[in-house]
């Protein structure tokens, strides 16, 4: 088992509706370690750091813009919409909290995978 990301690795979604997005299989440690960047806000209070849990929709749309490669969502009038990660920005928020979920859902597998062979897994 190569200790390298394969770029080329992806994974099919199916939303509630139909639509599908394809999601990456995994991030590279760089890559990981700037979502993670942008993923944790630090609130300071009462002398107690925690994560800014009023921020999780912008959590959510980092999440999607680091894994999404592709969708198949269409415009008003039925046209394919070529995935551009900047188009994440102007979904709606269920659509963004849906696609997270999914992404969430596949690692935790991955995982599962990965402990059952014994191998080191990462806590995101």
């Amino acid at each position: 088992m190569s200790r390298f990301v394969n770029r080329e690795a992806s994974d099919l979604i199916t939303l509630g509706n139909g639509d599908t997005v394809q999601v990456r299989q995994a991030l590279s440690a760089r890559e990981d370690a700037l979502l993670r960047r942008n993923l944790f806000r630090w609130e300071f209070a009462d002398g107690n750091v925690r994560i800014a849990d009023s921020e999780w929709y912008l959590q959510h749309i980092e999440v999607c813009k680091a894994y999404v490669t592709d969708w198949s969502f269409a415009d008003d009038q039925g046209r394919k919409l070529d995935y551009q990660p900047e188009l994440i920005d102007d979904l709606d928020a269920d659509t963004v909290q849906e696609i997270a979920a999914g992404i969430d859902g596949l690692q935790a597998q991955r995982r599962v995978e990965r402990t059952k062979k014994g191998l080191p897994t990462s806590t995101r």
